[in-house]
């Protein structure tokens, strides 16, 4: 009967342990009492036993406006703190945390610039010490991805040779592929694109006399157009003439606007810096342009000769023709008719874009 007893209390008594460490909502607990060995590192009964290790094998990649930075797991963290210094033996100052995955991205960096991390882990016991320092420099703004910076030093001025011309120059934008030039009669008006350029400049040909015109130049490349320049302003001479005396010079690659008047006869002159095809190219009333437009006829002559490589025509919206040697070509621009006159564009290349 008395082992009967002691059997039954037995039992009672597992039972009440059960249920009150189901209710505390720790089984662990109700492992180590029963004297099962567990593998949780954190030990409630002995926090000496829960010193976390400073994560290790530490990397980041400096991106454009952003570097990551990405670590191995910490065994018993339950999370990890990210600290940055502008100096290796710097004040490191904590940036933030990651709390499910070894990985973080530090967005708030300038480009061109190096940054210093540590990484520590933590858990409810406290927070472990900190790696080993490693580094990573941003890239700069437009060279990895992203539309080009607006282009600076964008100045203006008018060409002492020709009243009606006004050349625009800027600097260089690290990953631009192509410029466009923006006009407007005014600082604070609407910019109309009236060119596009592969070098940094441009020469707006064709304006009215004694006006001051407003210019703002973008950069573009395969990601798109980035953000327009200050504005820059000239202002043309005192007399101007629908038929240049002296020939406009178009520059290889780039496109020119210009307004014809009626009757009136435009010359460009062109360098070929060697033998072979080139493409006159431009857009008038035939072309998407449309109303408003003049409808214009393209010819092409050796320069100081006065017959024609190719004769004045108006076929397409672009001709070709052969260099046969290195030096300057004559193209020559009239309207279609004597009542053909309003803006177009042209220029000269060596492959046929359109």
């Amino acid at each position: 009967m008395n082992k009967t007893r002691t059997y039954v209390f037995s039992l009672l008594l597992a039972a009440l342990m059960v249920t009150a460490c189901t209710l505390e909502g720790d089984l662990e607990t109700v492992k180590r009492r029963a004297g099962i060995e567990v593998d949780d590192p954190y030990d409630p009964y002995n926090p000496s036993n829960n010193q976390l290790s400073a994560p290790s094998g530490v990397m980041t990649e400096g991106d454009t406006g952003i570097i990551y930075i990405w670590w191995n797991e910490v065994s018993g963290a339950s999370g990890y703190n990210v600290y940055r210094s502008s100096s290796a033996s710097g004040s490191f100052s904590k940036i933030g945390s990651a709390y499910y995955e070894p990985y973080y991205m530090d967005a708030s960096v300038n480009a061109n610039t190096t940054y210093y991390y540590k990484v520590s882990a933590y858990n409810s016991s406290g927070e472990g010490p900190q790696s080993s320092y490693v580094s990573a420099r941003t890239d700069s703004s437009s060279s990895s991805g992203g539309a080009p910076n607006a282009p600076s030093s964008v100045t203006a001025s008018s060409s002492s040779a020709s009243s009606g011309s006004i050349n625009v120059s800027w600097s260089s934008v690290s990953g631009a592929n192509v410029y466009y030039v923006y006009r407007s009669s005014s600082a604070s008006g609407y910019y109309n694109m009236i060119g596009t350029a592969y070098t940094t400049s441009y020469t707006d040909t064709g304006l009215s006399a004694n006006t001051t015109y407003y210019y703002k130049v973008s950069a573009s490349n395969s990601y798109g157009e980035g953000s327009q320049s200050s504005y820059t302003y000239a202002t043309t001479g005192s007399s101007s003439s629908s038929s240049p005396s002296s020939p406009i010079n178009l520059t290889l690659n780039q496109e020119y606007y210009n307004t014809l008047s009626a009757n009136a006869t435009h010359t460009y002159r062109f360098y070929a810096s060697s033998t072979g095809y080139y493409y006159i190219q431009w857009d008038d009333a035939d072309t998407s342009y449309g109303y408003g437009y003049a409808d214009i006829k393209v010819g092409v002559k050796n320069d100081g000769s006065s017959s024609y490589i190719v004769d004045l025509t108006d076929t397409g919206n672009f001709i070709q023709f052969y260099a046969s040697r290195s030096g300057y070509y004559i193209i020559e621009v009239r309207g279609l008719d004597s009542s053909s006159s309003g803006p177009y564009y042209i220029g000269v290349t060596s492959d046929y874009y359109y």
